[in-house]
C-alpha cells in the first residue's frame, strides 16, 4: 500500500506513521485484489487532534475524518470509519456476484424484458422507467456537489496565522527598534544634556564628556569635552 502523510500545525512521528500502517493493513485484507493509495493528513488545533484518511481503490474513494485530543485515538476513529465503508462495498461486490445473471437476459439492456429484471431493480426504478431505451440515449444524469466549508474553514485558519505572526513580528520589530535607540541615542544624548545644563549654570564639577564611541554622538561628546576645557581655562585666566 501506498501512504501519503501531511501534518498541518504538527510533527507526524513514526509512531504516528507505524499506527497508521497498522490499521491501514488492515483494509489490505479486505481489498486484495487492486493497488491501494491512501492520504493521510493530521492536523492540531488548540488542543483538538483531526485525522483525515483518503483511499484510492480502483476507481473508488473512501474518506473518513476522526477526532479526539490524542493524536492515535483519532486515526484508530478515521481507519475504524475507512475499514467500515470498505466492507459496504466488499459486500455489495459479492453481491452482485452471486446475484449476476446473463446480461442479455436483465432489462434495462437491449432485448432485456421487464419479467427477466430483477426484483430489486423493479421495486427501486419502477415498470415504467428505464426499458425500451436504446444504445447510446441518454436516460439520465447525476449531480455531485462538492463542499466548500472545509477549504474555507482551512483557508480562514491559514489567514489568520499567517497575519497573527505578521502582527508578532511587527510588535516585536517595534519593541526591539525602541530599546535600541533608547540605549544607542536617548541615553547618551540625555546624559550630554545633563551635564551641558549644569556647566552652564557654573558647575563645572558636573560631571565629565566621556565617549568611547565613534559615531556622531561620540564626536559631540569630544567637542563639548574641548569646550569644557576651553571654559575652564577661560575662567582661571579672568581669575
Amino acid at each position: 500500500m501506498e501512504i501519503e502523510f501531511t501534518g498541518r500545525h504538527i510533527e507526524i512521528t513514526s509512531a504516528v506513521e507505524t499506527m497508521v500502517r497498522k490499521e491501514l493493513g488492515k483494509l489490505e485484507r479486505v481489498l486484495n485484489s487492486a493497488p491501494i493509495r491512501a492520504h493521510v493528513i493530521v492536523s492540531a488545533e488548540k488542543h483538538r487532534k483531526q485525522t483525515e484518511i483518503v483511499v484510492h481503490w480502483r476507481d473508488i474513494v473512501f474518506t473518513a475524518v476522526g477526532e479526539n485530543s490524542d493524536v492515535t485515538q483519532s486515526v484508530t476513529a478515521a481507519a475504524t470509519k475507512v475499514q467500515k465503508q470498505a466492507l459496504k462495498v466488499k459486500e455489495k461486490f459479492h453481491a452482485k456476484k452471486r446475484g449476476r445473471q446473463p446480461t442479455s437476459a436483465i432489462a434495462p439492456v437491449p432485448g432485456g424484458t421487464i419479467e427477466a429484471a430483477p426484483k430489486t431493480m423493479v421495486d427501486l426504478y419502477g415498470t415504467a422507467n428505464g426499458f425500451g431505451w436504446k444504445l447510446n440515449d441518454v436516460i439520465g444524469a447525476q449531480v455531485v456537489s462538492v463542499p466548500m466549508s472545509v477549504p474555507i474553514r482551512r483557508a480562514n485558519e491559514t489567514f489568520r496565522t499567517f497575519m497573527l505572526s505578521l502582527a508578532v513580528v511587527f510588535v516585536a520589530t517595534f519593541v526591539l527598534l525602541n530599546v535600541m535607540l533608547h540605549l544607542m541615542v536617548i541615553r547618551r544624548v540625555t546624559r550630554l544634556a545633563a551635564i551641558a545644563d549644569q556647566v552652564s549654570l557654573g558647575n563645572l564639577d558636573a560631571g565629565e564628556f566621556k565617549s568611547r564611541s565613534r559615531d556622531e554622538i561620540g564626536v559631540l561628546t569630544d567637542a563639548l569635552a574641548r569646550m569644557k576645557i576651553s571654559l575652564v581655562q577661560a575662567m582661571k585666566m579672568l581669575e
